[in-house]
């Protein structure tokens, strides 16, 4: 908590909390709400209709995906 990520990248599958739970937690609680997220996730359609419009991700990408394809938004969200 000391040193804050520049940007986060949650799968949507993950042990025990989903990203969609962790995203909305995270864009609810200080300092973390100015952080960009990426969402990772086989079904993207899906995707948009699990958050409140405030407490959405900046962006979501669908699996399977090509690196270059990350790489360019994560520059896009970071500059």
């Amino acid at each position: 908590q000391k040193d804050l990520p520049d940007l986060i990248i949650l799968d949507v599958m993950m042990p025990k909390v989903n990203g969609y739970t962790v995203c909305s937690v995270l864009k609810n609680t200080e300092p973390y709400r100015s952080i960009p997220i990426i969402i990772l996730t086989a079904r993207s359609s899906e995707a948009d209709g699990q958050f409140d419009p405030k407490f959405k991700p900046e962006a979501f990408i669908t699996k399977p995906f090509h690196s270059p394809d990350l790489f360019t938004k994560v520059k896009e969200l970071v500059s």
